[in-house]
């Protein structure tokens, strides 16, 4: 491996296929063969097994010069690929050549399946997750203890994540009641300042940021294609730096200015929250309370608040009617006038503010340059002045609006409860921004591009009502939550925990994530109450419990250690307090963060373990291993998959193995169904043709990286191994990882949120090969900060811009291994389809041939068409051509390909055949069943071997197959395609054939 110093640069798709085709030895036009075969677990490892046999009896292997797996059909390709590359450990091997028709031997010879053989040693592990089943075996209890033990790593990352969360709304909650209880004019001052930046700020943004001034004035014919195109206006990202985070400021300064002038502090206080008094929020409703402390004549704002008390009362026990101090003082009656200098101090600030921005847009409008035409530069400043000044009077009209619905917001929270103001009012204050802006455009009649102004302000009005109002909500749980568990019992409270956890957990685990990453494909069921649904409303429970039992241990936390600090302590006392646990928190976070790396503790590092020792040791000769003695694993199994293809005799099987690149935002809408594509991991290169490089816009060409040189600074052997990029143990995994937070077209927000928190993961973080990364941190194997993938994961939000990227189960996109093929326009392609399909829906199938079509253009088409439901198949197999569209300089080329999957044919052994009459799966057994055991990894072996001959022999019997005219340089492989594309033209359609 050369050093790299410097950043790597990434290489196109067109430049990887090259680099292929050179090191298969291709010419010019030739086009290569591929074996493709198909995730399922181990029941698709087994079953690929028996058509490897059945192809490596007859020589055939050496003949396709790709070998394209996934998911568990990785499992047995990397297999495969560890024998052949074994050839050449030890110290002897420097001058041999790892020889294809060696492994068809070792494969399928006699010695194949006697001890020492490696069809053998692979049934020494067909449970590979525990080789010693049991409940209280080793193996079993060494999984639980790993998995919880890597969980709580991940939870000591995650805790103070939660902990920062509810610190700052605690923060938020109790500065504000401080405030209400003893006035501080200087910090009244910097939060009025910094909340009036924040509003002047967003609303010049937006001024600014609508498509009437922020696109370019240029004719349509002048704007050139591929320089300006999707360049137009502010982004995502800029949008939320000038307009939602200043906005936000504003929306949470206002109540904290708001409360000196509304709440009276001595009665409204938070200690109920924090546990710091006896006295919490009155548990009864008013008429509980004695009557002596009810106003005599009450008023509308009074009956709110009652009716907010009575609402919540539920939660908690009543308080004796007997006991006047454990209910809280009523509101003073008396009230501020609607002309009072605290009730207009906001509004008029905020009327203020708004013309201020308006008028610093204008000056910036009247000044700027305009890119247009010379002559007509000024014509485009006139417009855009004029525009300016005919939408002065709606925009004042606008402002007054919006403060007057932020004067009766203030004036409606006297005498309420501190709740109201702290968990409303920051909503209150985003509905009148909502209001300004809405009102603006109705009264506004002149625009440049009026429709895409009101589109973007409503885009823009919902984010910042989306944003506002989680942080109310979570509010609302942390704080009133909190509130009312003070009142419980530890047991209730422990109960509460226990449930919701318990209940989170396993609605989360059996109710979503195994039922969409590995249920049987087919017609698809209606029932009453759908299963997502139930899961998901068991989801939003488990969350909401969990952020009140963290909001609530979080204040009782910040309220013992101000009781220890004060006897008695104030608000202003748990204000510091709370402040000091959040940023301690936030610190502690970022610093784990750095400490732990993601994907060692995670799954995936016990799954990988487990997979190397199952399917990349038996391929190794048994003189040549070192396991070691307690744990049975040796190091040596694993290789790079940079050296998977050297010195390869001849050079063929070049193994392709896919990965799902997770992009869950940030994608083509036209493709949202998706939300991942393609990645690929070979010797050569890892990345994918759908990554766009670093500064590069428009089409996406790809970016790839050398695969010695990328994922790979962990060493698997010991002091003298060399880090030379992903390790072949790691891209099987990662190809296999069918549950993860992120699952490609099965991903959830809500499902995400509960797998990231147990710990779920059998995906990766591994470095962006189009992000421009340089060499030191290209080639780490993990984030170099776990928390932003964390929190990524959590919200169930994965792309292709950052740094890292979320690898999983290539079955997330295509678990056919068809896709890439098609990609590099094979002329011969085996596809063995495996997937569990039990109503023979073949999803996997057509979804392979969609996308080809949508992304490659390429055409596949069936003589004999698929009939879906019928659960068989021809004995030889499905047979389509594949139509190659003129692209990229190549000229238009024609493929076939033929397709198997399991099925129960005529004339199976008596064991198979007493397999299926026993269990009804079978031989479509759950993909979530990695715990084969020997039988069952022998039927599925058995059946994969039988239908492959079935298909070879008869090929073999067709009409024509022989024929002397034929073209004596075609491949034994190209006269088995010539048979099966004989049987489908010239049979007429009937029942299938065992």
């Amino acid at each position: 491996m050369s050093n790299w110093t410097g950043p790597v640069r990434p290489l196109s798709t067109r430049q990887v296929l090259r680099a292929e085709r050179s090191a298969l030895g291709l010419e010019a036009g030739e086009q290569p063969n591929a074996l493709c075969l198909s995730g399922g677990g181990v029941r698709s490892a087994a079953f690929c097994l028996g058509v490897l046999q059945a192809l490596a009896a007859r020589e055939l292997l050496g003949e396709f010069h790709y070998l394209s797996t996934v998911s568990g059909g990785g499992y047995i390709g990397s297999f495969l690929t560890r024998l052949i590359a074994g050839q050449l450990d030890g110290p002897g091997a420097a001058e041999l050549a790892a020889s294809v028709g060696l492994a068809e031997t070792a494969v399928s010879g006699p010695a194949s399946d006697r001890p020492g053989g490696p069809v053998h040693a692979l049934r020494r592990f067909t449970s590979f997750l525990a080789p010693n089943p049991g409940l209280l075996s080793l193996d079993t209890l060494t999984g639980i203890l790993l998995w919880l033990r890597n969980t709580l790593i991940n939870w000591f990352v995650l805790l103070p994540v939660f902990v920062t969360l509810a610190g700052g709304l605690l923060t938020y909650a109790v500065l504000t009641s401080a405030l209400a209880s003893q006035r501080h004019i200087p910090l009244e001052i910097l939060l009025l300042a910094g909340g009036g930046l924040g509003l002047l700020a967003a609303v010049y943004g937006s001024i600014l940021g609508v498509p009437s001034h922020s696109h370019p004035d240029l004719p349509a014919s002048e704007i050139r294609p591929g320089a300006s195109a999707g360049t137009f206006g502010p982004d995502a990202r800029q949008i939320r730096a000038r307009i939602i985070v200043p906005i936000l400021l504003w929306c949470f300064a206002v109540p904290m200015v708001a409360a000196p002038q509304v709440i009276d502090g001595a009665v409204h206080d938070l200690h109920a929250v924090f546990g710091t008094r006896a006295t919490a929020i009155c548990a009864a409703p008013p008429s509980a309370c004695p009557k002596a402390a009810r106003p005599a004549e009450p008023d509308l704002a009074q009956i709110a608040a009652r009716a907010v008390v009575a609402a919540v009362a539920e939660m908690r026990k009543p308080c004796p009617v007997a006991s006047p101090a454990a209910c809280a003082p009523p509101p003073d009656p008396r009230r501020k006038g609607p002309d009072d200098v605290g009730i207009l101090l906001v509004p008029g600030l905020s009327v203020a503010l708004c013309l201020l921005a308006y008028g610093l847009a204008f000056l910036w409008v009247s000044g700027r340059r305009y890119v247009a035409r010379e002559a007509e530069g000024e014509i485009a400043r006139a417009e855009h002045v004029r525009l300016f000044r005919k939408g002065l009077i709606p925009f004042v009209a606008s402002a007054l609006v919006s403060a007057g619905l932020l004067w009766w917001g203030i004036w409606l929270a006297q005498g309420l409860d501190i709740y109201w103001l702290v968990l409303v009012g920051p909503l209150w204050v985003a509905l009148a921004e909502t209001l300004r802006t809405t009102v603006f455009v109705a009264l506004r009649h002149a625009a440049l591009r009026g429709d895409l102004d009101r589109e973007w302000l409503a885009r823009l009005n919902g984010t910042k009502l989306i944003v506002v109002l989680t942080a109310c909500l979570a509010g609302a749980i942390v704080v009133i939550g909190g509130a009312h568990l003070s009142a419980w019992s530890e047991s209730a409270i422990a109960a509460l925990a226990g449930g919701g956890i318990a209940s989170g957990g396993l609605v989360a685990w059996i109710g979503r994530s195994v039922m969409t990453a590995f249920a049987a494909r087919g017609p698809e069921k209606t029932s009453p109450v759908p299963l997502a649904v139930i899961a998901n409303l068991g989801i939003v429970a488990f969350g909401a419990a969990l952020l009140v039992l963290i909001g609530h241990g979080t204040a009782i936390a910040i309220g013992r250690v101000a009781s220890l600090l004060r006897p008695d302590p104030g608000m202003w006392a748990i204000t510091g307090v709370s402040l000091l646990v959040t940023l301690a928190a936030a610190g502690l976070a970022g610093w784990l963060g750095r400490l732990i790396n993601l994907n060692r503790f995670s799954m995936h590092a016990v799954y990988r373990n487990r997979l190397i020792r199952g399917f990349l040791g038996p391929a190794r000769r048994p003189a040549s291993k070192h396991p070691d003695r307690f744990t049975d694993f040796d190091p040596l199994d694993n290789m790079r998959v940079a050296d998977a293809f050297t010195r390869r005799s001849p050079p063929r099987l070049f193994p392709v193995i896919n990965v799902a690149l997770n992009r869950t935002r940030g994608f083509d809408p036209a493709q949202a169904e998706r939300k991942a594509d393609s990645f690929t991991i070979t010797p050569l290169h890892c990345g994918s043709a759908s990554l766009r490089r670093v500064g590069r816009k428009g089409v996406a060409r790809g970016a790839y990286v050398p695969t010695e040189a990328y994922a790979g600074d962990e060493r698997q052997t010991g002091l003298y191994d060399v880090p030379k990029g992903i390790s072949l143990g790691t891209a099987m995994t990662i190809s296999g990882a069918a549950a993860s937070p992120n699952m490609g077209y099965h991903s959830s927000t809500l499902i995400a949120f509960v797998m990231t928190l147990f710990n779920v993961r059998l995906g990766a973080w591994l470095p962006n090969p189009g992000a421009g990364l340089s060499a030191d941190e290209l080639k780490r194997g993990g984030p170099r900060n776990a928390l932003p993938a964390l929190l990524s994961e959590l919200t169930g939000r994965s792309s292709d811009d950052g740094p890292f990227v979320y690898l999983s189960d290539g079955g997330h996109f295509d678990n056919l291994g068809l896709y890439e093929m098609l990609r590099r326009r094979c002329g011969l392609i085996v596809a063995v389809d495996a997937g569990q399909d039990q109503g023979y829906a073949y999803e996997d199938l057509s979804r392979a041939i969609q996308y080809a079509g949508i992304d490659l253009g390429v055409a596949v088409e069936f003589p004999r068409p698929i009939k879906v439901d019928e659960k068989r198949l021809r004995c030889e197999g499905a047979f389509a051509r594949i139509t190659y569209p003129a692209r990229d300089g190549r000229s238009e080329a024609e493929g076939r390909l033929l397709y198997l999957k399991p099925y129960l044919s005529d004339g199976l052994p008596v064991e198979v055949a007493a397999c299926a009459a026993r269990r009804k799966t079978f031989p479509h057994d759950p993909t979530l069943n990695q715990f084969f055991t020997e039988s069952d990894f022998e039927n599925y072996r058995r059946l994969g071997a039988l239908i492959a001959d079935a298909m070879l022999a008869a090929a073999a019997r067709a009409p024509d197959t022989l024929d002397d005219v034929m073209d004596p340089a075609e491949t034994d492989l190209a006269r088995i395609f010539n048979g099966v594309e004989i049987l489908a033209e010239r049979r007429q359609p009937g029942p299938a054939a065992g």
